[in-house]
């Protein structure tokens, strides 16, 4: 006997019941324009629905369901993200959401200015990768400014960390 979960099928993840449940937990934010989700949030801020039952329940977050919803009831490749617009992850308004690649996502994140790197305690920020990578001061100014490895610093010079930028 195998331990697998069912396949999610569209029948199963667009049932009248979850839409219904979905439907119940939205709430209109006027500031941004954000159809934001109300209920169960993982440990990132997305939303959650449950779907499924018993030992076939799984959450789901809820705007990638909205976005598959959208999209006519379809189910994205797992390799498929729902990426945001409005960069807001409680958000499940259609318009707001896009279907993209990994790479999409990231893409989209470094040209909003949204990119951190963590080493230790310091957070990089997209112009400091710039300032990292196209500066000419030697490594230690940047170690020390930053408080980060020097390691760090090759890495992002020599176009190992970062190379898009």
């Amino acid at each position: 006997m195998t331990n697998q979960k069912e396949q999610l099928t569209p029948d199963i993840l667009f049932d009248v019941k979850v839409i219904e449940r979905f439907i119940s937990k939205l709430s209109i934010n006027t500031e941004n324009n954000c159809i934001e989700w109300t209920g169960a949030l993982n440990d990132d801020g997305y939303g959650q629905i449950s779907i499924g039952s018993g030992e076939n329940q799984r959450k789901v977050n809820s705007h990638r369901w909205a976005l598959q919803f959208a999209l006519g009831g379809v189910i994205l490749p797992k390799d498929i993200f729902a990426c945001h617009f409005c960069d807001n992850p409680k958000c499940v308004a259609p318009d707001h959401l896009f279907p993209g690649t990994h790479q999409d996502n990231m893409d989209d994140m470094i040209a909003k200015g949204r990119s951190a790197v963590v080493k230790g305690n310091a957070k990089l920020q997209l112009d400091e990768i710039k300032d990292i990578k196209y500066g000419n001061l030697p490594y230690s100014y940047y170690v020390n400014k930053y408080n980060i490895a020097i390691s760090t610093v090759s890495s992002i010079r020599n176009g190992n960390s970062w190379p898009e930028v």
